[in-house]
């Protein structure tokens, strides 16, 4: 479901990304995940819930939060 709606421009608000990194998560599809928190934070690096939700993946995968982007 996702899928389809990351490809409509309409609905790519960050709100909307944030929700498909958390929907990527539970299915086990870090790359995924992380790929829509970046994007997120490119378009509104001050939100909040992209911002804790790349934090708790990198965290989960066991990457390095010193080498967050941002």
């Amino acid at each position: 479901m996702f899928e389809e709606l990351a490809q409509s421009p309409a609905s790519s608000s960050v709100r909307s990304l944030v929700a498909q990194a958390v929907s990527e998560l539970h299915l086990g599809r870090s790359e995924e995940a992380q790929a829509a928190l970046e994007q997120a934070i490119k378009k509104e690096p001050q939100f909040a819930e992209a911002v804790a939700n790349l934090l708790v993946l990198t965290l989960i995968t066991g990457k390095d939060a010193t080498e967050l982007k941002g």
